[in-house]
C-alpha cells in the first residue's frame, strides 16, 4: 500500500504499432497556481514486434526494481489506446487494466494519432515554419491505413473529424482536397494583402507508418500535388519527450480504457470462414462474439 510520505509516480504506456515503450515519471508536488510536473525516471523502447508479451511486464518489473520504486507508488498510468495494432492494444491495456486494480491507479487513454500529430507539430516548431495542417496515416493493414487530418493554429492540433480506416487513395484524396482548399484561402487572402504583406507558406505535412510503408504511393502524390510534403519516418513514432507531454495533459480516471480499433479485425471480418472450419455455426458464433464484447460483460473494477 502505498503511503502519502512515498513520492508517487505515472507510468505511460504504448505498443500501438512494432514499437513497444513505456515511460515512468515521477510526479512533482505543484507550486501553488501551477500544475502537478512529471520528472521522468525511466524510458525504454523495443522495436519487436510479436514479443511484448515476453517483454512488456518483466522489463518494467526490473525497472522499477532497480530504480527502487514500489509498484504501489505507481497511481496514474496513461495508455495509449488505438488505433494500431490489436495485439499492442490489448496487451497495453491489459498491463494497465491489472496494475490499476493492484495499487488503484487511475486511468487515462491517450489517442496515437493526436499523438504523433501534437509530436509532429512540436518538431516542426523549431524550423522557420510550420504547416497548416497535419495527415497522420498510420498502417492498417495492406493498402489500408488509419487517417486523420488536422488543422494547425499556433502551437496546438486540432482534428478535423475522427480516426476512419481508409484505401491509400482515399487518404490521398482527402489530402488532396484539405490541400486544395488551403491553397485558395491563400489566394484569396493574399489577393487583399498590401505589397509589402508577406504570407507564410501554405502546406500540409504528411507523416506516419502508412507513409513510411507505401513510400512510393506517396511520393507520387506528393509530386502531384502542389503543397504536400512527406515527414521522414523518425516522425513515426512518439518519443519520450513526447509522452511525457502527453501524460501531463492527459484526464485520469477509474473507468478501464476503451481501445480505439476502428476497422474489425481479420478475424472478425472472417468469422463466418473460420466458424465453419472449427465445426461451428456461423450464426452462433457471431452471437457469441457480440455478447463477448457487450458493456455488460466487462470485469468489474
Amino acid at each position: 500500500m502505498h503511503t502519502a510520505q512515498e513520492p508517487t509516480h505515472t507510468l505511460v504506456l504504448n505498443a500501438a504499432e512494432g514499437i513497444i515503450q513505456f515511460l515512468l515519471a515521477r510526479q512533482e508536488a505543484p507550486e501553488q497556481g501551477s500544475a502537478q510536473h512529471l520528472t521522468p525516471r525511466c524510458f525504454q523502447g523495443w522495436h519487436a514486434q510479436g514479443q511484448g508479451a515476453e517483454l512488456l511486464c518483466p522489463a518494467l518489473e526490473n525497472a522499477l526494481a532497480l530504480l527502487r520504486v514500489p509498484v504501489p507508488s505507481v497511481q496514474r498510468i496513461a495508455c495509449v489506446q488505438g488505433p494500431g495494432s490489436f495485439t499492442g492494444i490489448r496487451l497495453a491495456l491489459g498491463t494497465a487494466a491489472g496494475l490499476a486494480r493492484a495499487t488503484g491507479a487511475t486511468l487515462a487513454g491517450l489517442d496515437y494519432t493526436v499523438l504523433l500529430a501534437q509530436a509532429a507539430l512540436r518538431r516542426l516548431s523549431v524550423g522557420s515554419t510550420v504547416p497548416t495542417s497535419l495527415l497522420v496515416a498510420t498502417h492498417a493493414r495492406r493498402g489500408l491505413v488509419h487517417a486523420r487530418l488536422f488543422q494547425v493554429a499556433g502551437n496546438t492540433t486540432t482534428p478535423c473529424g475522427p480516426v476512419q480506416a481508409l484505401s491509400l487513395e482515399a487518404a490521398a484524396n482527402a489530402a488532396k482536397a484539405a490541400t486544395a482548399s488551403a491553397m485558395a484561402a491563400t489566394t484569396t487572402q493574399a489577393s487583399t494583402t498590401s505589397p509589402t504583406g508577406h504570407t507564410l507558406p501554405q502546406y500540409m505535412a504528411v507523416l506516419g507508418s502508412g507513409l513510411t510503408r507505401n513510400k512510393l504511393f506517396w511520393e507520387e502524390v506528393c509530386a502531384a500535388t502542389p503543397g504536400v510534403c512527406l515527414l521522414p519516418p523518425w516522425f513515426d513514432h512518439p518519443e519520450e519527450a513526447d509522452l511525457l507531454h502527453a501524460a501531463q495533459e492527459a484526464s485520469y480516471g477509474r473507468q478501464d480504457i476503451d481501445p480505439v480499433y476502428v476497422r474489425p479485425s481479420d478475424a472478425e471480418e472472417n468469422l463466418e470462414g473460420i466458424a465453419q472450419k472449427l465445426g461451428l455455426n456461423p450464426a452462433e458464433a457471431r452471437t457469441s462474439l457480440e455478447l463477448l464484447t457487450t458493456e455488460s460483460t466487462r470485469i468489474p473494477k
